[in-house]
């Protein structure tokens, strides 16, 4: 993308704070007047530093490439858990990373899955603007019993939904 807007978690959840992250060439256009974007939060001292200190954690931590490591265990985990307890309701399983979409053959299955995993104390998104997808967007720091964990979860949710 030219430009990318990045909140919520800049801090780390500590304070509001919100970047726009873009090239050289977009920004030009952005640069020629001044006043054409005014932030809100601007000059705030204490949500910068927690922006910066939560960048140099990320770093330290190595959590992108953990994200990238996890993201293709995480969609497989997913797959072969729901091809074995409930295929014939599953249209599709993607993901990007750690992000990743259960599509379901009718909408209702989307709020179904996600009551069974919430049962088992796994909490997932609904898809406002795709009724039939059920949301993964674990944390990067999930470890092997985390994912055994998961893996059980989504194959008892699984099995409960087919079984209806």
């Amino acid at each position: 993308p030219d430009l990318l807007l990045a909140g919520k978690s800049l801090s780390g959840g500590v304070v509001p704070i919100s970047a726009v992250v873009g090239s050289s060439a977009a920004f030009h256009r952005l640069s020629r007047d001044p006043l054409i974007h005014s932030p809100t939060f601007a000059g705030a001292p204490i949500a910068v530093a927690a922006a910066k200190a939560a960048v140099q954690a990320i770093e330290e931590d190595g959590i992108i490439e953990r994200a990238r490591t996890l993201g293709p265990k995480l969609l497989a985990l997913v797959s072969a858990a729901l091809h074995d307890t409930c295929p014939s309701l599953v249209r599709e399983v993607r993901g990007s990373g750690l992000l990743v979409g259960i599509e379901w053959t009718a909408d209702f299955l989307a709020l179904d899955f996600l009551i069974e995993m919430l049962d088992r104390r796994v909490v997932l998104s609904h898809s406002m603007n795709a009724p039939r997808v059920t949301r993964f967007t674990p944390p990067a720091v999930l470890d092997d019993d985390d994912l055994k964990a998961l893996d059980a979860a989504v194959r008892a949710s699984g099995a409960a939904m087919a079984a209806r």
